[in-house]
């Protein structure tokens, strides 16, 4: 007897053609989901290193700390220091640097006190004004001269008389104007000291927040959307380098906000950088906000940040490095798109020399070359003829950049710099992401919504991300959550009714807003 093809619908059966295609279109989704969860699993991170920006603030924040010491410090280091010894001063703790002035005051204070008791047994026979004629100054009352001087300009000397403006009794005059110059620049230095403190613009930084995990997918450049590296419409526009470069590609989203939004950061701009399994510090061009215009940011909404992993990247395997007829970097961190959108041409003709930013337009200029190169009969082996330019150049694809980065990839590092407005100072705000902090094939969940007529930031969903695959990774810091799309609601009634639990537990239905995706506890 004749096997039965699965795929094939047979007519003859009780159950509707409708009913049996859903089936077969379940089995081969959850087929799916099985590939791919056994697939994510064989990816983990193999470089252990320690982290170089801790995650010791609340909220999954860093303290904008980097964890590096030095070692084996030599005396030309210390006396280098001395020569910067307010900013080191300044680094101390708070309650170690006031202590230590306290310490330098009081310690000043009696060091004038012993100064007055010297003084006034120089002049013991005249009457300076700091003790009895013929009997010394004793160290109490001096002390408390000596105190009396550091704080305070209108007072009378301790014998009651004005010794001070007397011609025969110069040292006093000198030591106590010593010691209220001492103390004018001692106020002036507590002062500055303080004022430091107090405003200092490093804190301004814990403001700005970054999202628990950062994203690695694939998104649409045409349509600025992320899409699945399962779906379609990345399988259609892998093929070709020029495709990928133009329409898709992998990326790297890191969001990051502002809480203090109602007052923005002036000139807010971000920098991001990875390091290797050998400690070698690699930079990540940033497509957006674009680095080439100061990548410039609005921290007052939540904003994502996008690295573009392409043959430049160092997040990229190193044998897309070297694509055909491409010019050498020499060592610069490029773009890709750069090349791809005219800022610069980076595939290079070997026989005439002329630059082309895309595969696209390099064949067009080898076809035209050969053509016109046959008809004058230009010999093959010193003419274009000779070229033969690749139809299918392999470009990088997600789970390339997660095996890669599971090996060699020990920590990414974003850095926005920014200008608080109430002080005029700069600060930075780190955060680190190691390879445990990725979503894989994940996007944000969208926080910014309408409340009562105003825009608002739900910050229980700023960490979350929806999983456009089938991982079943946790995308919050508190709670793990599937994805499904609305097209697959009606395949399970108790999947509406977790979302409605989901809903009525939140409370604030403005702050769920109107999402693509149906959010369900895992």
């Amino acid at each position: 007897m004749m096997e039965q093809d699965p795929y094939v619908i047979n007519s003859g059966r009780s159950s509707s053609a409708g009913s049996l295609r859903r089936r077969l279109g379940q089995q081969v989704k959850h087929q799916s989901q099985r590939q791919r969860s056994a697939k994510s699993h064989l990816h983990f991170s193999q470089v252990f290193l320690p982290r170089l920006v801790d995650r010791n603030f609340p909220y999954h924040q860093s303290r904008n700390q980097i964890a590096a010491k030095n070692v084996n410090t030599q005396s030309a280091v210390s006396k280098l220091l001395v020569k910067d010894w307010f900013h080191v001063f300044l680094r101390l703790h708070s309650v170690k640097s006031v202590t230590l002035l306290l310490v330098v005051w009081t310690a000043v204070i009696l060091i004038f006190a012993v100064v007055y008791v010297k003084v006034d047994e120089k002049y013991l026979e005249y009457d300076c004004g700091l003790g009895d004629p013929g009997t010394p100054i004793r160290f109490g009352t001096s002390f408390a001269f000596s105190l009396e001087t550091c704080t305070t300009v209108g007072y009378g000397l301790p014998g009651g008389n004005n010794g001070f403006f007397q011609n025969n009794c110069p040292s006093v005059q000198i030591a106590i104007y010593a010691q209220m110059t001492w103390s004018m620049m001692f106020n002036a230095f507590l002062l500055a000291f303080f004022f430091t403190k107090m405003a200092n613009c490093e804190n301004r930084s814990i403001q700005v927040v970054f999202a628990d995990k950062l994203c690695v997918n694939v998104r649409d450049f045409t349509n600025d959307k992320v899409i699945s590296d399962e779906g379609d419409e990345y399988a259609s526009s892998h093929h070709d380098a020029d495709e990928v470069y133009r329409n898709s590609g992998v990326c790297v989203n890191v969001r990051c906000y502002d809480i203090d939004s109602a007052y923005p950061v002036v000139e807010a701009h971000v920098r991001m950088y990875m390091i290797d399994k050998n400690l070698k510090l690699h930079v990540l061009r940033i497509m957006h906000p674009d680095d080439d215009m100061g990548s410039m940011l609005y921290t007052s909404l939540p904003t994502e940040i996008i690295h573009h992993v392409d043959h430049h990247s160092p997040l990229a395997p190193s044998k897309f490095n070297k694509p055909p007829f491409l010019a050498k970097s020499h060592g610069m961190p490029f773009r890709a798109i750069d090349s791809a959108t005219g800022n610069r041409d980076e595939i290079i003709c070997p026989v005439c020399g002329e630059a082309y930013g895309t595969y696209e337009r390099f064949r067009k200029h080898v076809a035209y070359q050969k053509m016109v190169e046959e008809h004058d009969e230009y010999p093959v082996e010193t003419s274009h003829r000779s070229l033969e330019v690749p139809i299918h150049i392999p470009t990088v694809t997600l789970d390339d950049v997660q095996q890669y980065m599971s090996q060699n990839m020990a920590e990414i590092i974003v850095v926005v710099e920014g200008i608080d407005p109430q002080v005029s100072g700069t600060f930075q705000a780190l955060q680190s992401y190691k390879y445990d902090d990725i979503a894989w094939d994940g996007e944000f969940v969208q926080c910014l919504h309408i409340d009562q007529n105003k825009f608002s930031v739900c910050m229980e969903k700023f960490h979350q991300v929806k999983h456009l695959g089938s991982q079943s990774q946790p995308s919050s810091p508190d709670a793990s959550f599937i994805a499904v799309p609305k097209e697959h609601k009606e395949d399970s009634d108790q999947m509406d009714l977790e979302n409605a639990d989901m809903e009525r537990s939140n409370g604030n239905g403005d702050c769920n807003g109107k999402a693509d995706f149906h959010v369900v506890s895992a």
